[in-house]
């Protein structure tokens, strides 16, 4: 440790290793609490989190001394300062959230006034206009951008809110930022916390036109929504989720390649739930050998 109090650089890549090995359980307990030392240095009651090159909430998962008080920190620099700030958190931040939350070992969520006020944040976001963009640097950073904020909507803030906060106000917000930010197929998840509303007849034809998709990354997050959507409406028989389900045994059945992991995931994630029909698991039955095979290399043309 420095003069300073401050502890040389973390190198991301040890600590990677090490976080592994911590998580399964292959150090000795002197050896956690020395890397709990190396992490933190000596100080107690410390109100700033090292700089690890790790996201953040992976300092929920490695050793420390008193892990409420690095919850707490984490907490504060995640949802309590950033739902304070008129500005957008920056892509850590929003990764963070999201990684902080869906992590089921860490499952760490903002309290629900933050929630609203993350969400509101987020969704009035719209890019700058950048004309002198020749190597395309900001289009790719402006992507990530957007695959962070719908990630941190989906899994961190999104879950926070009841039905009676998640109002068509809301709705429309979220609507508005999915047709105003060019590419904004990340979001869409997001979409089916309104499921609840009158408005689940556009959601689902969002869902569906993004399952039709032939880029296979949208068609990766109608997946995710169509998912997350059986979950919500588990005891419940939504008109829009079914007509959903067919579509997706009718993508299957037609043989076409697109995204056809993801669809596949999904509906095995049906089945094992049991949220197929009879006649909809013998129509899998037949097409998914048939899938397998249409996406074999041995298949594929040479000359394609």
């Amino acid at each position: 440790e420095s003069d300073s109090g401050q502890l040389p650089p973390l190198c991301k890549e040890s600590l990677e290793r090490l976080l592994h090995l911590h998580i399964n359980n292959y150090l000795t307990l002197e050896e956690s609490e020395k890397l709990a030392q190396r992490i933190w240095g000596n100080k107690t009651n410390q109100q700033q989190l090292p700089v690890t090159g790790l996201l953040p909430h992976a300092l929920l998962l490695l050793p420390a001394k008193d892990k409420d008080h690095v919850e707490k920190m984490l907490s504060h620099d995640l949802y309590e300062s950033t739902s304070e700030s008129l500005s957008l958190p920056s892509e850590l931040i929003l990764s963070g959230m999201a990684n902080a939350a869906a992590d089921e070992r860490t499952q760490l969520f903002p309290k629900v006034e933050q929630a609203v006020k993350l969400f509101n944040l987020l969704v009035q976001w719209r890019p700058q206009e950048i004309n002198n963009d020749f190597l395309g640097i900001n289009e790719n950073n402006r992507k990530k951008l957007v695959r962070v904020i719908g990630d941190a909507l989906f899994y961190a803030i999104m879950p926070m809110l009841s039905d009676e906060i998640k109002t068509i106000e809301l709705f429309e917000k979220l609507n508005l930022f999915h047709k105003e930010v060019e590419e904004s197929i990340p979001v869409i998840p997001a979409f089916v916390y309104f499921a609840h509303l009158e408005q689940n007849s556009t959601i689902e034809k969002i869902i569906r036109k993004s399952l039709q998709s032939t880029d296979g990354n949208e068609v990766y997050y109608a997946a995710i929504s169509l998912k997350k959507w059986a979950e919500l409406s588990e005891n419940t028989n939504s008109l829009q989720l079914n007509k959903l389900i067919s579509r997706l045994i009718v993508i299957i059945e037609s043989g076409r390649t697109t995204g056809l992991q993801h669809l596949l995931w999904i509906a095995g994630e049906l089945l094992e739930n049991k949220q197929l029909l009879p006649e909809q698991i013998e129509i899998l039955i037949d097409a998914v050998p048939n899938a397998f095979r249409a996406a074999s290399y041995t298949n594929i043309e040479p000359n394609s």
